[in-house]
């Protein structure tokens, strides 16, 4: 069935001001095969937590949480601590905007799934 091919994603911003409408669109194609994301989430993570039941695949870090995260200890807690309470809600994590390896390799470390950005490469 082509719609277990479809992904929908939607930025943070919009999941967070209009909720209702985003858990219908979500009750409606999940059904289906359908899954959803939600990227650009940086600031309004905390109001995420009313999107717990949506169903969300993954979830994509905005790259103001990624860049130096190699060089700020606080920031890795806090890309740490988001990315536990994610998995603990079956949600994947990936982080956007990578621009290097030493970021790469944090986001990594720090437990995150996946990576975005000209920094991300294969040999």
């Amino acid at each position: 069935m082509l719609a277990k091919q479809l992904c929908f994603e939607v930025p943070a911003t919009l999941s967070t001001h209009a909720i209702g409408s985003l858990r219908g669109l979500c009750d409606a194609l999940r059904p289906l095969g359908c899954t959803f994301g939600i990227e650009h989430v940086g600031a309004e993570f905390s109001k995420l937590a009313d999107l717990h039941d949506v169903g969300l695949a993954y979830l994509k870090m905005d790259n103001s949480l990624i860049h130096s995260l190699h060089a700020s200890k606080e920031q890795q807690s806090i890309v740490r601590g988001m990315t536990t309470l994610c998995h603990s809600l079956g949600i994947q994590v990936i982080g956007e905007g990578v621009i290097n390896d030493e970021e790469l390799a944090c986001l990594f470390h720090v437990g995150v799934d996946g990576a975005t950005g000209p920094g991300v490469h294969y040999e």
